[in-house]
């Protein structure tokens, strides 16, 4: 299980939390920690919702193989706390997808 996090919904975490250390510096002079969390789940359920959605906005076929992990190096979960995307009403998953896409044409 892993934590993918739209990178323009990255930035408006890390500007937020730039923001709330400068003023904690200037009122409390105290240390803030965040974790900005995205799309958290497993990485095939990740793969498929992408290639849906590059499939919807540009008819590839967006095939894909899941194969099964039998190596688990890593923890097998590993993720943020701190849900992004209701704290941003503004953001919009669409146009996310849409300049996602975009790249790669």
């Amino acid at each position: 299980i892993r934590d993918n996090i739209p990178i323009d919904l990255l930035g408006h975490a890390y500007l937020s939390f730039i923001e709330e250390v400068a003023l904690n510096l200037q009122t409390k002079g105290g240390i803030s920690h965040a974790s900005p969390s995205g799309y958290t789940g497993s990485q095939g359920d990740f793969v498929i919702w992408i290639s849906q959605e590059v499939k919807k906005r540009t008819g590839w076929a967006c095939e894909y193989i899941l194969k099964k992990q039998v190596e688990f190096l890593e923890p097998l979960k590993r993720t943020n706390t701190d849900p992004q995307k209701r704290k941003y009403p503004l953001w919009r998953e669409s146009d996310f997808l849409d300049q996602f896409v975009a790249s790669y044409k």
